[in-house]
């Protein structure tokens, strides 16, 4: 019998379908923690000047 028409193996049907699933969940986790925002990271510093909310140093008296 030629080996084009043999039934598949089991355990090889096992693993493909345990490989699938791994990387279907492996795929769906990668995709929430690439859009969650990161708690731990630091804030971005905002680009270019800010206005000054107080005076860096006290006024001096004359």
């Amino acid at each position: 019998m030629n080996g084009r028409h043999a039934a598949p193996d089991p355990v090889s049907v096992a693993l493909g379908t345990a490989w699938t699933a791994f990387s279907a969940v492996a795929l769906a986790l990668l995709a929430l923690t690439a859009r969650t925002p990161d708690p731990y990271s630091p804030t971005k510093l905002p680009v270019g000047p800010t206005p000054a909310t107080a005076l860096d140093h006290p006024a001096q008296s004359p």
